[in-house]
């Protein structure tokens, strides 16, 4: 549906009312339970290791990673859902959507990002 052009809210709706279970095993879908499966790259078989990082170990506070800690890809990992060529597909459509956010500048965090620590 993503590929036909409908958006994680349609999609999101059209699962409910199949009647098709999330994760939990419940039908109950939201359109950010759906862009995590877009953006999840499990579905075509790799693996991202270091998505995150712990900032404090005592607190167990983690952060995104966004280029301060390495990261790594596994390609063919496990056997994927759907093929790489559907996923690729999807994520140039997001791309195609997305906004540049003003919270990033080059993988670095704007000032107040971590003002509460």
């Amino acid at each position: 549906m993503y590929l036909r052009g409908h958006g994680t809210p349609t999609i999101a709706k059209e699962l409910a009312r199949l009647g098709r279970k999330n994760k939990k095993g419940e039908v109950k879908w939201t359109d950010s339970g759906v862009r995590g499966i877009i953006n999840n790259e499990k579905y075509k078989g790799a693996l991202l290791l270091g998505k995150s990082f712990t900032v404090d170990p005592i607190s167990k506070r983690r952060l995104e990673n966004m280029g301060e800690e390495e990261q790594y890809y596994i390609k063919e990992y496990h056997e994927p859902i759907i093929s790489p060529e559907i996923w690729d597909a999807a994520q140039e459509i997001k791309k195609s959507r997305y906004r540049k956010s003003t919270m990033s500048i080059d993988g670095t965090r704007k000032k107040y990002s971590r003002k509460w620590v």
